[in-house]
């Protein structure tokens, strides 16, 4: 099975897998020192406090028989504070969400940007792509392209 598979930016090296019969503590130590390293690396300045607020959603991914599909958790998230891309075979998911938002319905536990970036497999069609968002989920459809991989090929007189 070959799933979108999660590239890590700035953070563990070894990704927590949801059903996972064993918790790894190195998964969040390994979290938690990426992070301090990002603030002591910036000195506190801006972008330092601006990585700081950076997260990542959580994220569910899996494969059925014509697709992949990818969900991320962003309750109380507007459509329009989301993009969803496919850069060089990359799907990135990316925002910002304020503090200041005087939505008393949303509440929230995180604020800032939010970004998440997974490499897409080689049966992926990147052409036909879709996302929805619904009740705080982001839903992307990666419809699965030719699964064809390898054929014969006639060779003929030149």
């Amino acid at each position: 099975m070959a799933l979108p598979m999660q590239r890590p930016a700035r953070s563990s090296q070894y990704p927590r897998r949801r059903g996972s019969p064993r918790w790894d503590p190195f998964t969040d130590l390994d979290d938690l020192w990426n992070r301090m390293v990002s603030l002591i690396d910036d000195g506190g300045s801006e972008q330092g406090e601006a990585q700081a607020r950076q997260w990542v959603p959580a994220v569910e991914a899996e494969e059925v028989e014509d697709a992949y599909l990818v969900r991320a958790e962003l309750p109380g998230i507007r459509r329009e504070d989301v993009d969803v891309e496919v850069q060089d075979q990359e799907l990135l998911i990316k925002g910002e969400v304020s503090s200041e938002d005087d939505r008393p319905e949303a509440m929230r536990r995180r604020s800032g940007q939010f970004f998440y970036r997974a490499t897409l497999p080689a049966a992926a069609d990147a052409s036909q792509i879709s996302a929805t968002l619904k009740d705080g989920v982001l839903s992307v459809r990666i419809p699965k392209g030719s699964t064809e991989r390898s054929r014969s090929v006639e060779i003929t007189e030149g």
